[in-house]
């Protein structure tokens, strides 16, 4: 364990708790190690650290892992991804699908709830041969996403042309990083919208007032 995360900490009892004898149960035995090792570096409660499932004969990892670069860049949070290459039976959010499961019934041997690993992570499903992807942000993840910055962001992934392209994937990292990385940018065609407004309204202002100039020379030549 680095220094930085913890700067003693007793392994040798984590060992043991680990292999301990007389406890067939083997999850029983890494919960409470996990519970033991949260302790030790100061945490109530784990977290989990960034990773990649894939699912399918495509999806070379490395590659994955270059695409996210410039998110890890600008977010410091943990970001989980399933991308999925072949034909999939159903396409969905892998967390929405997980949330469905009673983790607390199906783990009840673990000390506290489960439910905190979803707040500070960004999860990420995404499809290949059809470019369909589903982001999921925690809620204590920053800055806040609207449902339609979540919509956009997801209609910037494509699909990919082949099992080596991940562009299609990289395009849609891209408009979550930016998004991130410039949270307060106002939205290109709001601004446009309201530029054209203000153009109208002022265009009627200025008729407004020479007609009521012409109006007022009528009534003075009376």
């Amino acid at each position: 364990m680095g220094s930085n995360i913890a700067q003693d900490f007793d392994k040798d009892g984590l060992i043991e708790t680990l292999c301990e004898e007389g406890e067939k149960d083997e999850f029983y035995r890494m919960a409470h190690t996990f519970d033991d090792l949260c302790d030790q570096v100061g945490h109530s409660t784990g977290r989990y650290v960034s990773k990649i499932n894939r699912i399918g004969e495509g999806g070379d990892e490395q590659e994955i892992k270059n695409a996210l670069i410039p998110l890890h860049e600008v977010f410091s949070g943990y970001v989980c991804v399933d991308y999925y290459s072949g034909v999939a039976d159903e396409e969905g959010s892998v967390l929405r699908k997980s949330r469905e499961i009673d983790y607390d019934e199906t783990f009840e041997v673990w000390e506290h709830e489960l439910e905190y690993y979803y707040d500070d992570t960004i999860y990420i499903t995404y499809y290949s041969d059809t470019g369909k992807a589903y982001i999921d942000i925690g809620k204590d993840v920053e800055p806040e996403f609207s449902g339609k910055d979540i919509s956009e962001i997801e209609t910037s992934f494509r699909m990919a042309e082949n099992e080596n392209d991940f562009s299609g994937f990289a395009s849609g990292i891209t408009a979550l990083t930016e998004k991130i990385a410039n949270p307060d940018e106002p939205d290109r065609f709001a601004v446009i919208g309201i530029v054209v407004i203000a153009a109208v309204l002022f265009a009627i202002g200025v008729m407004l007032i020479k007609r009521h100039k012409r109006q007022s020379r009528s009534v003075s030549s009376l």
